[in-house]
């Protein structure tokens, strides 16, 4: 079961709660998910009503995969509506040595346009990296990475960078979504 497939079990499992007045008993539920899985799982579910809050391997770090890609986007919303960018705002694909592997925009052509809504889509409907990476270069990483401070998310990181010669998290990212 992939690390995805797990994540989306765990939710299934919380939305399905009966009432849950008492995430104790959630929790063995969530465990026999976790304990099952073949890898490595971790979980941390807070109820905000009241604060109650269980998890397994929750102070743990695990990389952020494809749920950057919801910072991701929430910042491209807020720029648009500061307007500091357009949702007719076109991109050019990059050169095919600084894309990654990726569900459709590898496939384009070197400087092929695409507009800020159309590699939002990209990015959450099919998963596609490179419009990822595209997105996270023009919003830009100090950007992305206070979004998520604001969200309380201390320990969270968007392995992403703009610019090679400042910074190498932009190769880690692309690294990552290469496989």
């Amino acid at each position: 079961m992939s690390l995805l497939t797990s994540a989306f079990v765990a939710v299934c499992a919380l939305q399905a709660a009966p009432k849950a007045t008492d995430l104790q008993a959630l929790k063995p539920k969530l465990d026999a998910i976790s304990k099952s899985f073949h890898g490595r799982l971790g979980y941390y579910v807070k109820r905000l009503d009241n604060g109650e809050e269980i998890g397994i391997r929750d102070t743990e770090r695990f990389p952020s995969a494809s749920t950057i890609k919801t910072a991701i986007m929430v910042e491209c919303f807020r720029q648009i509506e500061r307007g500091e960018l357009a949702w007719d705002e076109r991109l050019e694909t990059p050169p095919a040595d600084k894309r990654s592997e990726s569900m459709w925009v590898a496939f384009l052509a070197e400087g092929v346009k695409i507009n800020i809504d159309g590699l939002i889509h990209l990015m959450m409907n099919v998963s596609d990296n490179t419009a990822t990476v595209m997105l996270a270069d023009r919003v830009g990483i100090n950007s992305i990475e206070q979004l998520m401070l604001s969200w309380g998310l201390r320990d969270t990181a968007c392995t992403i960078h703009v610019d090679e010669k400042d910074n190498l998290r932009l190769y880690r990212l692309r690294q990552i979504f290469a496989n």
